[in-house]
């Protein structure tokens, strides 16, 4: 009796995390799939609005390859990602960075800005809620060795991120990621904005997509 007791509690963890592996699955084949370019610049802006920091920014994204790709080069320095039986792997111009670490001053790591918590293992799925007005799936991802998580939120019907939160083992809320404009290319939604806010300094980071371009295969 005491082990059916403890199987009815389990068997609903263990949907929950299938459930959250499968939305951000879905999530990850809704990104562009077809070979393109994006440039754009990457900007630090205080409380007040003045700008901290500004370096051009160009991502060239094979996400539909196998495996599937993406290059990212800002300033002087490039990033190159593979995604290897679904885990990126990689690969920098500068041998002593590392995917978390700062973007130069500009408050965004390069986890950020490949939205690698969208690939991060152990996901749960918290349930069904509302953001800016659209029904949404709400997940939290731990943060591969760190105490702080990754709350996420999941448009449900066109399989979009909209918001991912970074959150302190105490529940303080860390920085804000928000897409704040989108764009269509073909099937698939792209942010042509991206927002990252610093709730400790009220500053933000913003990577603008000024144009795009698709690339042969």
């Amino acid at each position: 009796m005491k082990c059916l007791f403890y199987l009815v509690i389990l068997i609903p963890l263990f949907l929950s995390a299938q459930n959250a592996h499968d939305i951000l699955q879905q999530i990850q084949l809704h990104l562009p799939q077809q070979p393109i370019i994006f440039n754009g610049t990457i900007q630090r802006r205080t409380e007040k609005g003045f700008k901290r920091f500004s370096e051009p920014i160009q991502t060239t994204l094979r996400l539909g390859d196998i495996p599937a790709k993406a290059h990212y080069r800002i300033g002087e320095v490039t990033l190159d990602v593979k995604w290897e039986d679904n885990k990126p792997v990689y690969v920098f111009s500068d041998i002593s960075l590392k995917s978390h670490h700062e973007i130069g001053d500009s408050g965004m790591s390069w986890n950020d800005l490949s939205l690698s918590f969208l690939w991060w293992p152990d996901a749960t799925l918290i349930g069904s809620t509302r953001k800016i007005n659209r029904d949404a799936w709400l997940l939290e991802i731990p943060v591969p060795n760190h105490t702080d998580r990754i709350r996420v939120w999941a448009e449900k019907e066109m399989k979009m991120l909209l918001e991912a939160q970074r959150i302190n083992s105490s529940g303080k809320r860390l920085q804000t990621l928000r897409i704040k404009r989108l764009s269509k290319i073909d099937n698939f939604w792209f942010a042509k904005q991206i927002e990252l806010y610093h709730h400790r300094n009220r500053e933000r980071t913003i990577v603008y997509i000024d144009e795009y371009k698709r690339l042969e295969k």
